[in-house]
């Protein structure tokens, strides 16, 4: 019985192989939207009852393959559940100070500007595109001034960068002070 507990051993090590680059791809990520801890948490549950049962059918080489994809899929599991409890940090930010209607409405005056925070958008682009700063925070404040005949304009640009980033209502938390 050596072949075919050898194959299956290779088929394990190669499972734990594409988990591993499910693993990488999340620490690089630090994000596990839309993706579900059912499918993993099934296939662990199944390894485990392989770890009990090879032994007794005298599998030692698939034994040791389903021991590293059991690992391999805990680890990921465990990512799973901390980046899915963990909010990406966009920085202090504060309530909104006029709502998108509100924006719509202000009144053009050479002194007037709208100070955004870009954090927000540099890090939905980060989001979007996985590329995240760790400890480094990329800070842009600049004042736009903004004519009466493009506010409109603007604003829904700024609800089509929401759109384009799900952005979610908690995470609007974009600083629009007039």
């Amino acid at each position: 019985m050596y072949t075919p507990d050898f194959i299956n051993s290779l088929i394990e090590c190669g499972g734990s192989l594409f988990v591993l680059d499910n693993i990488r791809a999340v620490l690089r990520d630090k994000s596990v939207s839309g993706l579900s801890i059912l499918a993993s948490s099934y296939f662990t549950l199944w390894g485990l009852w392989n770890l009990y049962y090879y032994p007794h059918l005298g599998q030692s080489l698939s034994y040791y393959g389903a021991l590293s994809l059991v690992i391999a899929n805990t680890v990921y599991i465990a990512l799973l559940l901390y980046y899915s409890n963990k909010k990406l940090n966009l920085g202090k930010m504060s309530k909104p100070s006029h709502s998108f209607n509100d924006l719509k409405q202000l009144r053009y005056e050479p002194e007037t500007s709208i100070e955004i925070s870009s954090n927000l958008v540099l890090n939905l682009e980060a989001k979007k595109t996985g590329i995240f700063w760790d400890d480094t925070v990329i800070t842009f404040n600049g004042n736009i001034k903004i004519a009466s005949d493009e506010r409109e304009l603007f604003a829904d640009e700024l609800k089509n960068i929401f759109d384009r980033y799900d952005v979610d209502s908690n995470m609007q938390q974009v600083i629009l002070e007039g």
